[in-house]
């Protein structure tokens, strides 16, 4: 597969969804606009607030979306850059492509 550009998301993907592996729990993932990525809900952790997406635009080699994360101050809701430790949770490849 090729990495999907902006505005074709919708016409090459259906659907996305997560199901959580601890509780079976599943959530139907959503799309903004013309863009290429699938928003999950927003996450609150040790004071910040996490929106995870998975980014077509970049793919592995098994042709597997990118996990991507954006951390905003919970209190202030302000993106916070990507620096630190927020750097390496920002992108995340799949360890295995045919999952």
């Amino acid at each position: 597969m090729e990495p999907i550009r902006r505005g074709d998301l919708k016409n090459i993907v259906d659907s996305a969804c997560l199901i959580r592996l601890d509780s079976g729990e599943t959530q139907e993932l959503c799309t903004k606009g013309a863009g290429y990525c699938h928003f999950f809900e927003p996450v609150a952790i040790e004071g910040y607030k996490i929106i995870f997406r998975l980014d077509w635009s970049d793919l592995d080699k098994g042709g597997n979306p990118t996990l991507d994360a954006d951390f905003y101050d919970i209190e202030t809701n302000k993106k916070l850059p990507n620096i630190g430790e927020r750097l390496a949770a920002h992108h995340t490849s799949s360890k295995n492509s045919k999952i």
